[in-house]
């Protein structure tokens, strides 16, 4: 109850308690037909222990009222402070898990083929749990008024996007990519072949199909291996993207995110205890 409320009730209160005893005598003299019902002395001594007992009691009201709104007023208080810092661990894990780190570990794996595999089921699982993530944080912030919620919702999407997009490319590019050749054998392969064109240019010259095969089989690994090198570059070009699309994108959000935590703390302060 406010000060403009306890004013309005406390006139209130102080008419109803002195027109009760001119009703009460009203009543009392339409039996008797007197105009004044006992001695003045008698009502001067009833107004007294009235008037006390009914302002002794609407005090005890008013105490009671501003205890109760004093109470209530902690308590949400409280509630306000719990639900900052669930907001803050809630903003913390969103924007932790927003890593464009995490799409370009293949670069540390890019010679060892047995991992290519394990590198994309990564990607994937990352993929679904951004997926599972930003579908449940849009029921909560897609519909919100706040503008520092929007600001940050704003922010997220743009930011999983691109994550998604990244997420995509790289796949992409580890699910093309040949398996690795040492440059010894890169060496082996190619004195191969041009022992091979060399003695094809003898008119007798007639090799057997599997010489022919293997020599099909390095002239196509060789081509692998050159498509292999482009693939790698298309990988680093990406990896050195991935540190500017962070710069752009989760840095902006964890921005916009202290925006939000700061609105909120300006809420919480703003509750005054009285």
């Amino acid at each position: 109850m406010n000060n403009k409320n306890i004013i309005i009730a406390s006139l209130g209160i102080l008419v109803i308690a002195i027109i009760i005893p001119i009703v009460m005598n009203y009543i009392l003299c339409g039996s008797i037909g007197a105009q004044v019902t006992g001695e003045s002395k008698d009502w001067l001594s009833f107004f007294g222990s009235y008037l006390g007992g009914v302002f002794t009691a609407y005090i005890s009201f008013i105490i009671l009222s501003k205890t109760i709104n004093h109470n209530i007023t902690i308590l949400n208080l409280q509630q306000k402070k719990q639900d900052l810092e669930s907001l803050k661990k809630m903003l913390s894990e969103q924007v932790s898990m927003l890593d464009f780190a995490k799409i370009g570990t293949i670069a540390l794996v890019i010679t060892d083929s047995s991992q290519y595999q394990s590198e994309i089921q990564k990607l994937d699982s990352f993929r679904e749990a951004l997926t599972i993530k930003f579908n449940g944080y849009g029921l909560f912030y897609e519909n919100s008024k706040d503008k520092p919620v929007q600001d940050y919702w704003s922010s997220y999407q743009k930011c999983v996007t691109q994550l998604f997009d990244d997420i995509t490319e790289m796949t992409q590019l580890i699910a093309e990519l040949p398996p690795h050749l040492d440059d010894s054998m890169v060496k082996f392969m190619e004195s191969q072949i041009a022992n091979f064109q060399a003695a094809s240019k003898n008119p007798s010259f007639a090799p057997d199909y599997k010489v022919l095969d293997t020599i099909n089989e390095y002239q196509k690994r060789l081509a692998d291996n050159a498509r292999r090198q482009q693939l790698i570059s298309s990988i680093n070009a990406l990896v050195s993207k991935l540190g500017q699309h962070k710069d752009k994108y989760t840095n902006d959000t964890y921005t916009k995110a202290q925006s939000w935590i700061k609105s909120e703390e300006a809420k919480v302060n703003s509750i005054k205890i009285s």
